[in-house]
């Protein structure tokens, strides 16, 4: 009978570096489907607590900065004037870029 892992592919005699002991003591069998046994390794306490910790710190990372863009979308709704801020703006990049273009034609003319 065929043994596969299911989402385990180092060794079973390696030491868990969470809890120290070995990796066959997470081992569980998953079944056996077409002779084929399937076995599975389950994290232990201290393992599973790290994971919950990494998304914990996950979760308030997300929605920290979903505040954040949530108070610029706020106070970018208090500015007044906001179309012609940007039409303003989009008008002066236009002139620079035309500018720089027009740099780079003379600078490079040939002589």
């Amino acid at each position: 009978m065929e043994v596969k892992t299911t989402n385990f592919d180092g060794s079973w005699d390696d030491v868990c570096e969470y809890c120290g002991r070995s990796q066959k003591s997470h081992q569980v069998d998953a079944g056996k489907s077409e002779g084929i046994q399937y076995l599975h390794r389950m994290p232990c306490e201290e393992e599973q607590y790290e994971i919950n910790k990494k998304a914990v710190k996950r979760g308030i990372n997300i929605r920290t900065i979903i505040w954040f863009y949530d108070l610029a979308k706020y106070i970018w709704d208090k500015i007044p004037f906001k179309k012609e801020t940007r039409l303003l703006y989009d008008f002066s990049k236009n002139i620079f870029i035309s500018i720089r273009a027009l740099i780079f034609l003379h600078r490079s003319k040939p002589k």
